[in-house]
């Protein structure tokens, strides 16, 4: 039985110990496999254990599933996956073969002995056909340690190159992280300074605006106390006019009241004549015909007649000085119109219609008393002075 273990190490390329590493390193100790044991006696019947697996490294929780990197590694630990369950399966059946081929030849049948001389002499035609069956199949399970083999080395490539694309994407996200940051402080920095001249900007333009609207405000109270000045100067001017006026005015009534006083007097001083006149030639009628008695009523009223002509004599003076109020009686109002050869009636002859008008208004109040004509010329003044009605264009 030795040398049948010895050949079967010769065929499959050294005994299950001696197998190469495995591809994946053990980070937590793996459950082992069974160890199979022959029975007493036989010092090979120990099968080795399958070497672990290698447990699949948890993805990061912050990890993009979608990156290629990621797709990659998820990849190449499926194809791991695969190839270690394939490798587990043919180690198992490898081991499988072995302990029945050991089996068969630890525990011979009873006619062991008679077996193994005939083997010495001679061998039966089963157990060349047995034996050729066994060479088939450890053909095929070095052809599979072989294949083995291969994918183990091909699956090393690709996980170096896996763990290069790794390193080169690790690199190239640095890289970009490193960027991100640059660009993102450059940007940071663009907006400070930015911000900083807006704000440079906004507070000139609000200085400017200030100074704007002090100057529009110097401006509007320049203007404003020129309009002042104008408009007081207008004023004087106007009241000048105004007062000038008002002087040429009372001139005019005191000329037209002292020309009435003058006509008034010359008219009472013609009646007061013509009626001594009349009371002389009464006299002398009276004193043809009547008699003594009317000849005394007569010489009394003559003698009041008298009395009230040196009365009036010696307060007529101080009336032309102050003259009082303007006689209200009908008989004092009623005074004879002006002369045919008065200005006035020379000068409307050239006036227009609205001028002829209104010299009719102040000829209708010429005989009234004087708060009449006054209020009626302050009338007529407010009505077609220009200062008075700025709005009305004909006037």
């Amino acid at each position: 039985s030795a040398d049948c273990e010895a050949a079967d190490e010769a065929e499959t390329g050294g005994p299950a110990e001696t197998e190469g590493p495995s591809l994946w390193t053990p980070e937590e100790p793996a459950e082992e496999p069974p160890v199979t044991t022959a029975p007493a006696g036989d010092s090979a019947a120990r099968v080795a254990p399958a070497p672990p697996l290698r447990r699949e490294a948890p993805l990061p929780p912050a990890a993009d599933m979608s990156s290629p990197r990621v797709t990659a590694c998820a990849e190449t630990r499926q194809g791991a996956r695969l190839l270690e369950e394939n490798t587990r399966r043919m180690r198992e059946n490898l081991q499988r073969l072995r302990f029945e081929n050991r089996r068969y030849r630890v525990r011979p049948h009873d006619g062991a002995e008679h077996s193994e001389v005939l083997c010495e002499g001679e061998s039966t035609p089963l157990q060349l056909e047995s034996r050729k069956k066994f060479e088939d199949m450890r053909r095929k399970i070095a052809a599979l340690e072989e294949s083995t083999d291969v994918e183990r080395q091909r699956l090393k490539m690709e996980q170096q190159e896996a763990e290069e694309r790794r390193r080169a994407q690790e690199a190239f996200e640095r890289k970009l992280q490193e960027q991100v940051e640059r660009d993102l402080r450059e940007h940071r920095e663009r907006e400070a300074r930015e911000a900083a001249e807006q704000s440079a900007r906004e507070d000139e333009v609000r200085q400017a605006l200030a100074e704007r609207c002090q100057r529009r405000r110097e401006q509007q109270l320049q203007e404003e106390e020129r309009s002042r000045q104008l408009e007081e100067q207008r004023q004087g001017v106007a009241q000048a006019r105004w007062q000038q006026f008002e002087e040429e005015l009372e001139r005019h009534w005191a000329e037209q009241e002292a020309e009435e006083r003058r006509r008034l007097d010359d008219y009472a001083r013609d009646r007061r004549r013509q009626f001594e006149e009349w009371e002389r030639c009464l006299a002398a009628e009276r004193q043809r015909y009547a008699t003594e008695a009317e000849f005394c009523a007569a010489a009394r009223r003559q003698e009041a007649r008298t009395a009230a002509q040196a009365d009036e004599q010696f307060y007529a003076p101080q009336r032309e000085t102050a003259p009082g109020p303007w006689p209200s009686t009908a008989s004092a109002s009623a005074t004879p119109s002006p002369p045919s050869g008065s200005p006035v009636r020379g000068v409307s002859g050239r006036l227009g219609p609205q001028e002829r008008a209104l010299l009719k208004e102040l000829q209708s109040v010429q005989m009234a008393p004087r708060e009449i004509q006054k209020a009626k010329v302050k009338d007529l003044l407010l009505r077609w002075h220009p200062d008075k009605n700025p709005g009305c264009p004909e006037k």
